[in-house]
């Protein structure tokens, strides 16, 4: 339902600190077309090494997400129990208000 996504492909997809990376992507031809005019006069295209550098980092990504996940839904149980931390919000923990929506859009809660 989104107009608009823009997401830093930087760490967690590339994998490395190597390079800025990032994509902005819409399904509206009409601003799909604007931001590519927008990027070609501002210069924002990556080069071909840079390309190749966040490339790289798509062959374990599907290791290092779940590994992610599951380090986020283990520090998040582990702050909720804490008596120093108040006010906690991840979806995957069942008391969150969004619980019930990411349970139903998403396979992983997040990291």
């Amino acid at each position: 339902g989104a107009d608009v996504v823009v997401s830093t492909d930087t760490k967690a997809i590339n994998g490395h600190s190597d390079v800025l990376f990032g994509h902005v992507t819409s399904r509206n031809p009409d601003i799909a077309a604007r931001v590519r005019d927008w990027r070609e006069t501002a210069g924002g295209i990556p080069g071909p090494f840079e390309a190749w550098l966040v490339h790289r980092g798509l062959e374990t990504l599907e290791v290092r997400f779940d590994r992610m996940c599951s380090s986020a839904e283990t520090i998040a149980r582990r702050l909720k129990g804490h008596r120093a931390v108040s006010g906690l919000r991840f979806p995957g923990l069942e008391g969150d208000a969004s619980h019930n929506l990411a349970r139903a859009q998403m396979e992983r809660f997040g990291f």
